[in-house]
């Protein structure tokens, strides 16, 4: 409660306070629970989205495990350890949504990573295992953002982008910062979505071109979002460049889907209000999307029916929604289950039409 007090009155005089400073304190941890990198679901759960977040530095939480660090010998090992999993884990979450994996993938960074972080190496494995340890948080908080919890989310986004900093990992910083930049938008912080935009895209300057190719997309959007046609399009066709270009390995950190690429692009025509290119670029997305993206194809089909029902096309936005409700039931992703809920709202003045009708009910049959 002290943290969600603190936070509206930040947002409503425009300046940062802690609990402190209105005479509160935080959010107590439970009692015999040391602070730890990652908090018990107790305290993490009731963290709120901040605008202007001051979470404590890494060596703070860290304290709990130093000693079981100090003999612990980490090693290349350790390294191939946490670079395989969070390879994995990126491709779980495009597979299944969120909601299967973030206790487990937190239980490992709390009971096994938090060792790793504190245990004696060279200067070179430190840095990998940080960089390592970075990259799966920034899984675990887009989990987080899958499951809505947005407070958790960018508490672990800022534990990545601190690590990513200490590693001097100026790829994984850059893509946390671009994902930071989506977050604030997603929860209409125009002004702070385009500020880490930017901050991704300068960042961005001296890593592979997949990872500017990254970042730039996502200052197209934040253009966009600001009716900055010239600047939006000309991101969103470099970082097409950018991204087309070949000679990268493969993966969720070194290369940049095209799938996900055209997802962008949509999302800069939808601010700019051109109808029939975000329905274009969303079909490109779904042509290049691999059938194991389960949640990006459930997401991107969603866009693409609501779109349909918006300029009348309804029996188009029908045959959508239904591709959609194929998919729903493998996943466990709240982001998904609010689009569950957006079909219900949009299709139920239309229950007459036969085809929406026999929607609806396939829906209620899906109620978790």
């Amino acid at each position: 409660m002290a943290l969600l007090i603190t936070e509206a009155l930040t947002r409503r005089l425009g300046r940062r306070l802690m609990p402190a400073d209105i005479g509160l304190i935080g959010l107590p941890l439970p009692i015999g629970v040391r602070p730890t990198i990652v908090p018990p679901a107790i305290y993490l759960d009731r963290l709120p989205y901040q605008l202007a977040p001051q979470f404590a530095p890494i060596s703070s939480r860290l304290g709990s495990v130093a000693r079981q660090g100090e003999a612990y010998k980490a090693g290349k090992a350790e390294v191939a350890c946490l670079n395989t999993t969070a390879d994995l884990a990126a491709q779980f979450i495009n597979h299944f949504g969120g909601g299967y994996a973030e206790a487990a993938l937190s239980t490992f960074l709390a009971d096994t990573v938090a060792v790793w972080l504190q245990a004696p190496a060279s200067a070179t494995v430190r840095s990998d295992i940080q960089a390592g340890a970075a990259r799966i948080f920034f899984i675990l908080a887009r989990m987080k953002i899958d499951q809505q919890k947005n407070g958790p989310a960018q508490y672990y986004l800022d534990t990545a982008q601190q690590l990513a900093t200490e590693a001097t990992d100026r790829s994984t910083l850059a893509i946390v910062l671009r994902t930071q930049s989506t977050q604030a938008a997603t929860l209409g912080h125009g002004s702070t979505a385009f500020d880490l935009a930017e901050a991704a895209h300068s960042t961005a300057a001296r890593t592979p071109d997949p990872v500017k190719g990254y970042a730039l997309a996502q200052l197209g959007v934040a253009h966009a979002a600001r009716s900055e046609a010239h600047a939006a399009l000309s991101a969103i066709d470099t970082a097409q460049e950018l991204a087309a270009r070949t000679g990268h390995p493969p993966g969720p950190f070194t290369s940049y889907a095209p799938s996900a690429l055209y997802y962008q692009r949509a999302r800069v025509m939808r601010h700019l209000g051109d109808h029939a290119a975000t329905v274009t670029a969303l079909n490109s997305s779904l042509r290049h999307r691999s059938p194991t993206d389960l949640r990006g194809l459930a997401l991107c089909t969603a866009a693409l029916a609501s779109l349909h029902l918006e300029v009348g096309h309804l029996d188009q936005a029908c045959a959508r929604w239904s591709d959609f409700l194929n998919i729903y039931p493998r996943l466990r992703s709240t982001v998904a289950d609010s689009a569950l809920t957006q079909l219900r709202q949009r299709l139920s003045p239309h229950r007459r039409h036969h085809a929406a009708a026999q929607l609806l009910d396939r829906a209620t049959q899906l109620d978790r």
